[in-house]
């Protein structure tokens, strides 16, 4: 994490894949959730929303211990905020459709999928604003 505060962002993301290939559990989720904060603070949208997306669907999925849960959520509220990013760095009329369509579906997966997290009250209140 020193090199992520330290925004040396390729070693960041080396440590942290390898972080995320030794584990199945919370330090791998985690370690995948930050590569996907890696590629945020890069600007580098659609690789962030990969990274989250397999936080939130791998891990267990839908079955995913209760310690994974936590960055499910937030990976699934980031993927959204990643997905309106680029809806609206879209170019034409229908990537930025596809790109706010699937900002709603990551939003509607927090809500759906964690409503007792704290990001489910963010992505719902986020979704009403859309």
């Amino acid at each position: 994490m020193a090199t992520q505060a330290l925004k040396q962002w390729d070693p960041a993301l080396q440590l942290f894949g390898q972080a995320a290939a030794k584990s199945r559990g919370v330090v791998g989720a985690r370690a995948r959730f930050r590569m996907g904060e890696v590629q945020f603070a890069k600007k580098d949208f659609a690789p962030a929303v990969k990274e989250y997306q397999r936080v939130m669907f791998g891990y267990g999925g839908d079955n995913a211990p209760e310690t994974i849960k936590p960055f499910q959520a937030m990976s699934g509220f980031q993927a959204g905020q990643a997905s309106l990013v680029l809806a609206g760095q879209a170019d034409n009329q229908g990537d930025k459709q596809k790109y706010l369509d699937q900002g709603r579906k990551f939003l509607a997966y927090v809500v759906g999928k964690h409503p007792t997290s704290a990001w489910a009250t963010k992505a719902a209140e986020r979704l009403k604003a859309l």
